[in-house]
């Protein structure tokens, strides 16, 4: 899974993994489900390499 968050004056965009016993999609969008997000698996793909060492 991709995201993007946005701040007034910037972005960050990155990725993380998703695991699922159900998950509903409508129209190409999540519309239910059940679904776990490891906090280990967030990447931010613009961090500098020594920041992102720290995340």
């Amino acid at each position: 899974m991709v995201w993007k968050g946005y701040s007034p004056d910037l972005f960050h965009d990155g990725s993380f993994s998703v695991t699922s016993q159900g998950i509903e999609v409508e129209n190409g969008k999540v519309s239910g489900g059940t679904f776990t997000i490891p906090i280990a698996s967030i990447e931010n793909f613009d961090l500098p390499t020594l920041v992102s060492l720290f995340y």
